[in-house]
């Protein structure tokens, strides 16, 4: 395995680890703006 190979390996990696973090941050997001919208409408309710 020369240089080149196992560099675009190192960056595959990386950006596999990424998007599965921004994945999870996104899921994340998501929820609290889902549990966001159902605070105010509870509130316009009352």
């Amino acid at each position: 395995m020369n240089h080149l190979q196992r560099h675009s390996l190192q960056l595959l990696g990386r950006k596999e680890t990424l998007t599965r973090s921004a994945r999870r941050i996104i899921a994340a997001r998501r929820r609290v703006a889902i549990r966001a919208s159902e605070l105010t409408g509870v509130s316009r309710r009352n």
